[in-house]
């Protein structure tokens, strides 16, 4: 996402909580000037001052909430991160049956798309705990739609928007920062 928004004219600052993560993206991202990549989590590149708060007019953490040591914190920060109106946008795996079973069982197990242990469906939320961390963290929920991933027909890595979140694998949670 963030080379396609740089790619589309947009000043990009991507963030990956492992150094080596960061570095890999960096030199994917080299080709550009409108992307830069920072190692660290929001929470202590903001505590750091490596970033500010109310800097950016979007901020966007897809598939990272079920991954995170505090997802309270991490939400918080991702917000801070947004200027007063800007947008976040979340996206995560669904604390339902039917998610643990696409994620765990069939992707990680069956599949072995993923590492074993990659995640714990003890850490997926719903669209309602994600809605109200935003709301604790200053934001006005504005939409949560289902995000479906399709590896065919629509092509490899294919995702589209729709539908109602609650019985969703994975959602997605628009959000604005109040003033």
């Amino acid at each position: 996402l963030a080379r396609a928004l740089a790619a589309a004219g947009a000043d990009v600052v991507g963030l990956d909580a492992s150094p080596r993560a960061a570095a890999a993206a960096a030199a994917r991202a080299a080709a550009g000037p409108r992307f830069a990549v920072v190692a660290g989590a929001p929470e202590a590149l903001l505590a750091d001052g490596t970033l500010s708060e109310a800097t950016f007019d979007v901020v966007c953490a897809l598939e990272v909430l079920e991954h995170v040591a505090d997802d309270g914190a991490f939400v918080a920060a991702c917000a801070r991160l947004a200027r007063a109106g800007g947008d976040v946008f979340l996206s995560t795996l669904n604390r339902t049956p039917l998610a643990a079973a696409a994620s765990i069982t069939i992707a990680e197990g069956a599949l072995g798309l993923l590492p074993r242990g990659t995640h714990d469906a003890a850490k997926f939320r719903t669209p309602g705990d994600v809605a109200a961390l935003l709301g604790a963290a200053g934001c006005r929920v504005r939409d949560a739609r289902a995000l479906h991933f399709a590896p065919a027909p629509r092509g490899p890595g294919a995702a589209w928007l729709g539908g109602d979140a609650r019985g969703a694998v994975n959602f997605v949670v628009h959000a604005t920062r109040e003033a």
